[in-house]
């Protein structure tokens, strides 16, 4: 359930960050520095994201 719930935010997080690049190259509306911070934190949750998944170590199933 906490996995689904970060997989939600990090695509709203995303498709919030794709519409303020949309607006400041299309519609001329220039990012400010909460944008800007924002979108640099979706960034590194993405690149942690994808980094953390490929390195956890499979559980073993000993007893």
């Amino acid at each position: 359930m906490k996995n689904l719930i970060w997989i939600i935010l990090g695509l709203c997080s995303l498709a919030y960050s794709i519409d303020l690049f949309y607006n400041a190259i299309f519609n001329n509306k220039p990012l400010n520095p909460v944008s800007t911070i924002i979108l640099i934190f979706v960034i590194f949750y993405i690149i942690y994201a994808l980094i953390s998944d490929k390195y956890k170590k499979p559980k073993s199933n000993n007893k």
